[in-house]
């Protein structure tokens, strides 16, 4: 009997010799081959393409070879077969991931041993880049987009293979995502390639278009005054960002009276004269995330443009004169001018409404003056006046006749020039 627990693996040749009871004789050589326990050392399995050809050997150690391989439970991905030898090939059918058992038997005799290891495969779809359109960029704003892709086997490997990123932005070679901050506008069109991890390695390539678009900023520096029950208009302007735009009141109110909409119109016939400050917001298109901007606004809502002169003081011959027209509503400062008919000869009507001059000859003139505010569009408003340049007032009585004591008087004293009566 040959027994005990062996140590080591490994074939020992030893020779036997047998004497029996009359002390005759005989030998013979043997070889007694110690098998290492028997294991399978595949742990995992590279996963397969849908679609491409696949092939992969498992492996044991222990045992005596030659193995067998057999599956005992699950099944491995549809169109995946495991040969006795071990070799896992095919072509798979379907994605998804299979989990199945499989056993290593050796060739102990009489009692070969087994061995058995839980694998699963997994079947990925062909590489793709899923990722179809990248949104804007905005000029001097951080920017952070991930390119997405399905299929093959991670990790992926990023790259640009044509064209040019816009300025201020980089592809990440391990995440897929361009980032950092552009610093033009412009349009910029290049070509991403992707890599898997798997062997062979698989590769998938999109050409992409990346705008890259100016900060959105309201452009319409100030509103021009609205006159008191007259129909206003006046639309908003922004520029940057992508269009279309919304507009909102983000803060205070307009007068009453008048309404903003989505487009940006403010319209509406003002119902009460003052001033309104509001805050105005833009909303661009852009998208996942939208840019606003806000603008900061006075609204005055001003009487009608008035003059208020009714009647110009005459005017005496050689003598200076100065008088200033007036005016009220619209938006002050106004200018003048005469549209109709002439001021007295030696007279002139500044811009600032101010008739001087030193006439030299009596005259009477009729004509008509504008006033013109500072509002956009101005406002103008007209009326006709006269000015008359007279002599100078004189007393053209030489003297009186005497009197007598105690006897009725009477005498009438004379002028000229002036403006009677006297």
């Amino acid at each position: 009997t040959i027994s005990g627990t062996p140590t080591n693996p490994g074939t020992t040749t030893f020779s036997f010799l047998l004497t029996d009871s009359t002390s005759a004789t005989t030998s013979r050589s043997f070889n007694l081959t110690i098998a290492a326990p028997l294991s399978v050392t595949t742990s995992t399995l590279t996963p397969a393409s849908l679609g491409s050809s696949y092939a992969a050997n498992l492996s044991s150690t222990g045992g005596s070879t030659p193995y067998t391989w057999t599956v005992t439970s699950g099944t491995p991905p549809p169109g995946i077969a495991l040969s006795a030898s071990g070799f896992l090939s095919g072509t798979p059918s379907a994605p998804g991931t299979q989990t199945f058992t499989v056993q290593v038997s050796d060739n102990t005799q009489p009692t070969p041993q087994t061995a058995a290891k839980s694998l699963f495969l997994a079947v990925t779809g062909p590489l793709s880049l899923t990722t179809t359109v990248l949104p804007y960029a905005v000029i001097g704003t951080i920017y952070s987009q991930t390119l997405a892709a399905s299929g093959g086997t991670t990790p992926y490997a990023w790259s640009l293979t044509s064209g040019v990123l816009p300025n201020g932005l980089t592809v990440n070679p391990t995440t897929g995502t361009i980032s950092g901050t552009a610093t033009t506008s412009g349009t910029a069109l290049f070509t991403i390639q992707l890599a898997d991890a798997g062997t062979p390695t698989q590769t998938a390539a999109k050409t992409y278009s990346l705008i890259v678009v100016p900060s959105l900023t309201i452009t319409t520096p100030a509103l021009s005054a609205a006159l008191l029950s007259r129909a206003y208009t006046v639309t908003l302007a922004a520029s940057g960002g992508r269009t279309p735009y919304t507009w909102s009141i983000l803060d205070g109110s307009l007068p009453s009276g008048l309404t903003l909409s989505s487009a940006g119109a403010i319209s509406g016939t003002p119902t009460a004269s003052g001033t309104a400050t509001f805050t105005a917001q833009v909303t661009d298109s852009l998208a996942p995330a939208p840019q606003t901007a806000t603008h900061s606004f006075d609204l005055l809502v001003a009487d009608p443009l008035t003059i208020t002169t009714t009647a110009l003081p005459s005017a005496t011959i050689a003598t200076p004169y100065h008088q200033s027209l007036s005016a009220s509503g619209g938006v002050p400062p106004y200018s003048w001018a005469i549209t109709n008919g002439q001021l007295p000869p030696g007279l002139t009507l500044a811009a600032d409404g101010t008739i001087s001059g030193t006439p030299p000859s009596s005259a009477s003139s009729a004509f008509t003056v504008q006033a013109t505010d500072s509002n956009t569009p101005p406002e103008s408003t007209t009326k006709a006046l006269s000015l008359a340049v007279l002599t100078p007032l004189t007393i053209t009585t030489p003297s009186t006749p005497n009197g007598t004591l105690d006897q009725p008087y009477t005498a009438s004293l004379a002028a000229v020039g002036g403006t009677a009566p006297y």
